[in-house]
């Protein structure tokens, strides 16, 4: 159910921007330690929104980008000839020479009537900020020309979603493959054997305490696994309602498109593995409506209502001028993430300002500036 209407004037709609902004305290129930630095590992992340991670024996560095809705680990391999041109990931060196590599399954995709290999997954050695352990990965080895964004374990179709080509973002390194934050699939279903459990899992095997933390803000760009990482921080956390399916998922009341608002019921999730946001085509095209690229004093802030707070972006993160139209930091959801049609995605853009905290243990996600 979709509602709006024009704000009518300017104080009206500033009163709206700052109705509820008052944030909560941060939670500070019996585990004080949530926000000890000592419990876990800071990861710079990287011009480009990317971290390094090492892995195999003999340790290789391999550049991943962030996905809070993968369950696990995908990591190019060199065997997968135009995976540059297909998923815009080069893949790294001939994992098979790691000593502790070892691969336990196979995953397939479904071509023509036939059933490929697209990857395997592998029991292999993982160090990221410091933390060595042995984690349940996916290896992708397709070998073929038209590589596809999808493959089947055990009768169930997983979308990889990797949208762009080898231009994607060619000004940074390329990029080998993807560091899945999301839910191991025995959270969704603890009675049917999965491709990926809890081995896939960063959280389950790296981190003591677990907790996320993910900034993307200028000057202080970070991964945080293991605390509540509040370095830079300058307002209180505000924690939202219980995440269902995804890691980072909360529930979106309303957004505010150029003064108008519009009352929501809907899921959303951030992910900073996109650079852009993806909403519905609907409130696509109420952005598109926007012209005023030349001068971005005049153009009004998105606003997005999460647990009754507004979340602002101003018209810098998601509108750039150009040579003669504007360019959206927006994008369509539809036929773009195969894998979130009914969820809203947050991208780089929201995350450039505010900061996203996500506690496992009790499936909750929080913002701050």
């Amino acid at each position: 159910m979709i509602s709006n209407h024009k704000l009518s004037s300017k104080a009206e709609c500033m009163k709206k921007f700052d109705n509820g902004n008052k944030q909560t305290k941060p939670i500070k129930d019996s585990n004080l330690n949530m926000y000890s630095e000592s419990n876990g590992v800071v990861i710079p992340i990287k011009d480009g929104n990317y971290v390094e991670i090492s892995v195999g024996t003999p340790q290789k560095i391999v550049r991943v980008k962030i996905d809070t809705q993968q369950p696990f680990t995908w990591i190019v391999d060199k065997r997968c000839r135009f995976c540059f041109f297909y998923l815009g990931m080069s893949g790294m060196s001939n994992t098979t020479g790691s000593k502790s590599y070892k691969v336990s399954d196979v995953a397939v995709s479904e071509i023509v009537g036939k059933s490929i290999p697209f990857g395997l997954k592998v029991n292999e050695m993982l160090e990221i900020g410091g933390r060595k352990s042995t984690v349940d990965l996916m290896n992708v080895v397709y070998r073929d020309i038209d590589v596809p964004k999808s493959f089947y374990i055990e009768n169930q179709k997983v979308h990889i979603d990797v949208l762009d080509s080898f231009l994607w973002e060619f000004n940074f390194p390329a990029f080998n493959g993807v560091l899945g934050l999301g839910y191991p699939y025995t959270e969704e279903d603890p009675s049917e054997k999965r491709f990926f459990s809890k081995g896939t899992s960063l959280m389950y095997n790296m981190a003591i305490n677990k907790y996320v933390t993910i900034d993307l803000r200028d000057g202080s760009k970070s991964l945080s696994l293991g605390f509540v990482n509040l370095k830079n921080i300058s307002s209180d956390i505000s924690w939202t309602t219980k995440a269902r399916k995804n890691t980072f998922e909360f529930k979106l009341d309303y957004i505010i498109i150029n003064n108008v608002y519009f009352k929501l019921n809907v899921l959303a999730v951030v992910n900073p593995r996109y650079k852009n946001s993806y909403i519905p085509e609907f409130f696509l095209d109420k952005i598109k409506l926007i012209q005023k690229c030349r001068d971005l004093s005049v153009v009004p802030p998105i606003v997005f209502g999460i647990n009754n707070k507004n979340f602002t972006i101003g018209p810098e993160l998601y509108l750039k001028p150009g040579v003669v139209s504007c360019t959206y930091l927006f994008d369509k959801i539809e036929g773009n993430i195969l894998n979130s049609q009914k969820t809203w995605i947050l991208g780089q853009n929201f995350l450039g300002k505010y900061v996203a905290f996500f506690d496992f243990e009790n499936k909750k996600v929080g913002f701050a500036n």
